[in-house]
């Protein structure tokens, strides 16, 4: 059974006898809201101390409990600051009974570490974009590979596994060093390279092995990085591909912006491809242009329009609007049609956008040779598949498919393990939830990037697919890190079965026998509708909409009919004005008429 209000208090009375620096609220959520703990018992925690004393009185507890009904304990990124600080996990690995974030300074520190040049400590709630500008700008120091969302936090992409770009780069797992863990007994310990199961336990520790407490890293020296963006037709990329596009320089990214034409796949006219190529250059090199950025397609379209119009709630209602949106916003904002060099730090890698609650993200990873005809396949397939979506007048993704290219990582769960010649692609489809058509297509994805001939892995922090044999998935690997977390709780004299981290979500994956009798569903995420009306939407989204092009046309076209056949109150534009202001909190408590109408 979950945490009763009684043992909640005695937590919080350990807190105040103890006067630990930790801040107490209820309720969580991730940042998509697909993992919702309203009964949860969340806990700010400001220093190791603290933190150590906090999970020693869980671990009594829970001495004295069923080990099916005992309290879990998880840690997650984020705090009550910031926009963007917030767990960007998809996957319920915090799901628990107490959830703890790691908000104190001790925690977001970058130390160097003695003896071992260009080796750094990381406090673990430190988010890379800015462990990343921190090291250039302070210390002449980079992080040779990091994901290209800043946001994510040290620890939270070391958990899932997560990666960068890099021909020559491991996933970021590949980088540590050592490793310092709060045990569930409270204990701290460090790991590195002599510890014999360390490179088992760094390459995707899922937070079951102890809470992270900081990350020795290795950087390289600071350089700027140079990058040359191309914007390109699907036929003319698959072209690049075969010849050596991933190869030709040391970090190359690649976004695809389904436009929805019946002959994507063959006609060179239409520039929906964007590649993006860096390479290192010196410190004092001249900065060129603004700096590159690797966009979450529509993210102009996200800071301009998203907040206060809620575009996707019109894709959702009106789907045939969806491949004017893709050819004339989507692709117009994040593609472009000019290639062009940018020079900029080498933090600048990183994406900088606004996220929309609402997106999903299927990302899997498959091993490709040197000619990249992996690659190649994948792409094709997606392409053939939102053709035949298209055809039954579906278009899933609204977003964008997102290619990255690198060495990879072996050891344990690692999503990018390889063979010797081999490299990994990571490939993210990436759409909003409620979008007719998107599971169905999904679910198809799943089956070839999983069943199919490149045996892909899904990305630990995506999208984990339920119904999935993950012992067949992973092979020996999978046996190796069950008997590897087996091994770390009886050296440290712990019960497996009565691991505070070891949630429900880890039980089935792991197939462990271990799961509590907490059971959350997480199958469902809600669609928040707006209940703006969507002719207030279309009449605001056409007033921006320039240009003479035939998918301005169209999309003017099509905009303007839906206004017209909607017939609203005017106080919905009021109601959208305040959007706009940022009182969308106050006035959704008030009923606002939705007219129904008829698609055109």
């Amino acid at each position: 059974m979950p945490i009763n209000n009684k043992e909640k208090e005695s937590i919080l009375r350990a807190i105040r006898t103890n006067n630990l620096k930790i801040k107490s609220i209820e309720s969580w959520k991730n940042f998509s809201k697909n993992l919702d703990c309203p009964n949860a018992l969340v806990l700010d925690i400001q220093d190791k101390a603290s933190l150590q004393q906090l999970v020693k009185t869980v671990y009594d507890i829970n001495q004295k409990k069923n080990p099916a009904d005992r309290i879990l304990l998880r840690a997650a990124a984020g705090s009550d600051k910031g926009e963007y600080n917030q767990s960007y996990s998809f996957t319920p690995g915090a799901d628990a009974d107490v959830i703890v974030r790691l908000t104190g300074d001790e925690f977001k520190q970058i130390t160097p570490v003695n003896g071992q040049p260009k080796v750094v400590s990381v406090g673990a709630s430190m988010q890379i974009g800015t462990v990343d500008k921190e090291l250039y700008e302070k210390h002449n120091l980079s992080l040779p590979t990091a994901s290209l969302i800043p946001y994510v936090t040290v620890a939270g992409l070391t958990a899932n596994a997560g990666h960068g770009t890099g021909r020559h780069q491991p996933g970021f797992a590949g980088l540590i060093r050592a490793m310092t863990l709060c045990l569930p007994d409270g204990n701290i310990v460090r790991i590195d390279k002599n510890h014999k199961d360390f490179k088992t336990i760094r390459a995707a520790h899922l937070g079951l092995f102890g809470i992270v407490l900081d990350i020795e890293l290795q950087c390289t020296e600071a350089k700027k990085m140079q990058c040359v963006t191309e914007a390109r037709s699907i036929p003319d990329f698959l072209d690049e591909v075969k010849n050596g596009v991933f190869f030709n320089d040391p970090y190359v990214s690649v976004m695809y912006v389904p436009t929805y034409h019946k002959d994507e796949l063959t006609n060179r006219d239409y520039k929906n491809v964007i590649v993006y190529r860096w390479r290192p250059v010196n410190k004092s090199v001249n900065d060129v242009n603004s700096h590159p950025v690797f966009s979450h397609a529509g993210q102009e379209l996200e800071i301009k329009l998203e907040e206060g119009l809620h575009v996707v709630d019109l894709l959702r209602e009106f789907p045939d609007i969806i491949p004017y949106y893709m050819r004339y916003l989507v692709s117009r904002a994040s593609i472009g049609t000019k290639d062009q060099i940018s020079v900029g730090p080498w933090y600048t890698m990183h994406y900088q956008t606004a996220f929309p609650w609402d997106i999903d993200d299927a990302d899997y990873l498959f091993k490709t040779g040197r000619d990249s005809k992996e690659i190649s396949s994948a792409l094709e397939t997606i392409v053939q598949s939102l053709t035949e979506c298209r055809n039954n007048n579906q278009y899933p993704i609204v977003d964008a498919v997102y290619l990255r290219m690198f060495k990879g990582t072996n050891g344990g769960l690692s999503t990018s393990a390889h063979g010797h010649g081999e490299h990994v692609c990571g490939l993210d489809m990436v759409s909003s939830i409620g979008i007719p058509g998107y599971e169905v297509f999904k679910d198809k994805m799943q089956d070839y990037f999983i069943d199919g001939p490149l045996k892909s892995k899904p990305h630990w922090g995506k999208y984990v697919p339920a119904d999935v044999d993950y012992a067949k998935v992973y092979g020996e690997n999978f046996t190796q890190f069950n008997q590897t977390l087996k091994n770390w709780y009886e050296e440290h004299g712990l019960k497996l079965e009565n691991s505070m981290l070891l949630n429900s979500f880890f039980c089935q994956v792991l197939q462990l026998p271990h799961a509590p009798a907490q059971q959350t569903d997480l199958s469902k995420r809600m669609v928040l509708t707006t209940v703006i009306a969507a002719a207030v939407i279309a009449t605001q989204l056409y007033a921006l909409i320039e240009g003479e092009d035939i998918h301005a046309v169209n999309l003017r076209k099509r905009l303007r009919a839906i206004a017209a056949q909607n017939t609203f109150d005017p106080s919905c534009f009021s109601f959208f004005q305040a959007v706009c202001c940022g009182r969308r909190a106050e006035l959704e408590k008030e009923e606002v008429k939705k007219v129904s109408f008829e698609v055109l």
